[in-house]
């Protein structure tokens, strides 16, 4: 039985790889430990999940220095020099094979359902009312409008000039101090 066990063992030990994490997966976890409804220590044994995840996942570290090139190349600036001249045709297209364009009308294979079967409401319904009587038309005219104004005749009041403008003490209210934010302990959170 021992021998079973560590053989086993070994077996799981050498299929075992890398731990392959998507991104379906991490998400999961922090949806599960920012959801309302997980208990406190079941969150914090997910936040000591996902940090055992994210630090077994070795991320390469980005270089931020300038590229170092080991070879000189120099870079063309001028135009693109082509070795093979190929003229381009700016005639008609030419075509190889020559397939007429039928301009009759649509052939329809199969079977054409008779119209006279067809049952149901049309899609289109018109109501024509025929026993109302015709509404009178009113003339219209065409000429200018006609607007009937009689305006009041326009009394100016008298203009009051000042030589001093009177003062007004400007009076500024006490002003309201907004409340300091308090911080929440950690534990709180």
């Amino acid at each position: 039985m021992k021998f079973f066990i560590v053989f086993a063992a070994l077996v799981a030990v050498a299929v075992a790889g890398p731990v392959r994490v998507d991104d379906s997966h991490l998400l999961a976890i922090i949806h599960a430990i920012n959801s309302p409804h997980t208990d406190s220590a079941t969150a914090a044994l997910l936040q000591d999940q996902l940090d055992a995840i994210l630090d077994s996942i070795k991320p390469v570290p980005v270089e931020v220095g300038p590229a170092i090139v080991d070879e000189y190349e120099p870079i063309s600036v001028g135009p693109a020099i082509i070795d093979e001249y190929e003229p381009i045709s700016v005639g008609p297209a030419v075509i190889d094979e020559y397939e007429p364009i039928s301009v009759g009308p649509a052939l329809i294979e199969g079977p054409i359902p008779d119209p006279a079967a067809v049952s149901g409401s049309p899609l289109v319904q018109v109501i024509v009312n025929v026993n109302t009587p015709p509404k009178p038309v009113e003339d219209i005219s065409t000429g200018p409008a006609l607007i009937d104004f009689d305006p009041a005749p326009i009394q100016p009041d008298p203009v009051i000039v000042v030589d001093h403008p009177e003062l007004v003490p400007v009076q500024i209210p006490q002003p309201v101090l907004p409340v300091p934010a308090v911080p929440i302990p950690d534990n709180a959170n």
